[in-house]
């Protein structure tokens, strides 16, 4: 499967499909939060944080890529990813964002598989 940020693909193979955006939202942990809060009290870098968001970040790209094996495509361009935090009474949440276009081969008809 292709995935790709740029917008190069083969006309003649493929169409364009309708814009799929993934979202994944995760809490940090107490434990985690603490942590980061520690090692930035130090001026240090907080592998727990850089984790977290990581791990946001693929769960995120796996529902991306679930959503296109449903579709049937063969691909995607225009990949981008967001990442943002927010606080919620003082619960950090990390929220990852995929969006891109899928490639759909063409002459199929249905464009996808249903569940």
């Amino acid at each position: 499967m292709l995935l790709t940020s740029t917008e190069n693909y083969d006309t003649s193979l493929h169409k364009l499909g309708n814009i799929i955006i993934s979202t994944d939202v995760q809490a940090v942990s107490g434990f985690r939060d603490f942590g980061a809060r520690v090692m930035g009290a130090f001026g240090g870098p907080s592998d727990l944080m850089d984790k977290k968001v990581k791990d946001v970040v693929e769960a995120a790209m796996k529902r991306f890529t679930d959503k296109l094996k449903v579709k049937d495509a063969k691909g995607a361009i225009g990949i981008t990813t967001d990442v943002n935090a927010f606080v919620d009474r003082e619960q950090v949440y990390i929220i990852a964002t995929i969006t891109g276009t899928p490639l759909m081969e063409k002459g199929k008809v249905g464009g996808g598989r249903r569940r």
